[in-house]
């Protein structure tokens, strides 16, 4: 159960986190359940492609990205599986 309580704070603070927009404490603590948690790892390593491929875009639409964020944030809020993949 700590696990999920872990990786739902870690979602809601890993774009900050990603940007280095969070305390030096908040980004050990982050950084440290990135390395223990695969769930979580492969989520970062999937925002850090994104946002590496929307860079070498150039400009994008901001409802692009706002409709991202939302689809990063509601994988966070459901904890149950995701159909077709066996993983929460």
């Amino acid at each position: 159960m700590r696990l999920r309580i872990d990786c739902a704070r870690v979602g809601r603070i890993l774009h900050a986190h990603l940007a280095g927009e969070v305390s030096e404490a908040d980004a050990r603590w982050v950084t440290a359940h990135l390395e223990a948690c695969l769930h979580c790892g492969m989520d970062a390593d999937l925002h850090r492609r994104i946002s590496s491929s929307l860079a070498r875009r150039g400009a994008v639409r901001r409802e692009a990205v706002t409709r991202l964020i939302a689809f990063g944030e509601s994988l966070v809020e459901d904890p149950r599986p995701r159909k077709g993949t066996g993983t929460p």
